[in-house]
């Protein structure tokens, strides 16, 4: 149950994510590919949530914390990198 409730979480704020980075790529006046950039950055950040559980699976790190935080800044910085550097599809 615990397994499921984690992937319900990590879903749904992949979701939320996704819809701020998706809003903030329609506020800079690229409407167009609005959805492009949801499922885009949808995957991105289920990647990273799999990363996570693979890094909690190969290095068994006891500070959980840390872990989730280098993976989605990591994430959120390549997500970053390309709304800068790829603005229109």
């Amino acid at each position: 149950m615990k397994k499921l409730s984690e992937g319900i979480i990590q879903f749904v704020t992949s979701i939320l994510a996704a819809i701020v980075v998706s809003l903030y790529f329609a506020s800079r006046g690229s409407g167009d590919y609005t959805l492009l950039v949801f499922i885009v950055a949808f995957f991105v950040f289920i990647g990273s949530g799999v990363i996570v559980k693979i890094m909690y699976l190969l290095i068994q790190w006891k500070n959980r914390y840390i872990t989730n935080v280098m993976v989605y800044t990591l994430s959120g910085a390549v997500i970053w990198v390309l709304l800068i550097y790829f603005p229109a599809v």
